[in-house]
């Protein structure tokens, strides 16, 4: 996990260094975000082999709600005046005892013009690192919109609204002992969620 914060911390060091070279030319961005995330719908596909040596399939799919936090750090790019392109990481719930660092790359775009007022939209992909209830790298994708406010100069908040899926890979609880199956029986591990994410970005 330190190993994974201090790649994504690199990253945006990297990524920050460059704001001061290419200042004048106003290219380079970065900002923060606050959220609120309801997971409305879970569905999940298991095959393993329990404690008892018997197979066991479970699949499905239900409504459910869980409300989450989420904070993101982001920097990049602005490649025209209308669009920009940024790395996001962060802190973000899933699910119940499911929470995620995430790593991904964020298309905006602004009609009106990155420094203006009025309606962004934007679509992001990328892979999320667990830091809890989950076993490995995993995959997550969203599409938004929002209003962009134009605070002072280059200085803007926004307040959006998106649809995330985000895929994971359980930790599947062994029926007959309650304990976690090992990784070496599980035959197929996949859940999906889907969220509605309603939150406010500050950039710079």
């Amino acid at each position: 996990m330190k190993r994974v914060s201090a790649i994504a911390c690199l990253i945006l060091l990297l990524l920050t260094s460059s704001f001061r070279a290419g200042a004048q030319e106003k290219r380079f961005h970065y900002g923060a975000e606050w959220g609120y995330s309801a997971t409305f719908l879970r569905a999940w596909q298991y095959n393993y082999i329990s404690s008892e040596s018997y197979r066991v399939i479970d699949e499905g799919a239900g409504m459910c709600y869980f409300s989450n936090g989420t904070f993101y750090v982001n920097a990049g790019y602005d490649f025209c005046s209308k669009a920009c392109i940024s790395l996001y990481t962060g802190f973000a719930g899933v699910y119940s005892k499911r929470r995620v660092i995430p790593l991904e790359l964020r298309l905006r775009y602004c009609p009106s013009g990155l420094r203006e007022g009025g309606f962004i939209c934007h679509a992001a992909l990328g892979t999320v690192f667990p830091s809890g209830g989950m076993y490995g790298l995993c995959a997550r994708g969203a599409l938004g919109a929002g209003v962009r406010v134009p605070v002072f100069r280059t200085i803007s908040v926004d307040f959006l609204a998106s649809l995330q899926a985000t895929l994971d890979r359980d930790r599947v609880k062994d029926p007959d002992t309650g304990a976690d199956v090992p990784a070496r029986y599980i035959r197929s591990n996949a859940a999906e969620y889907l969220a509605l994410n309603f939150s406010v970005a500050v950039n710079f």
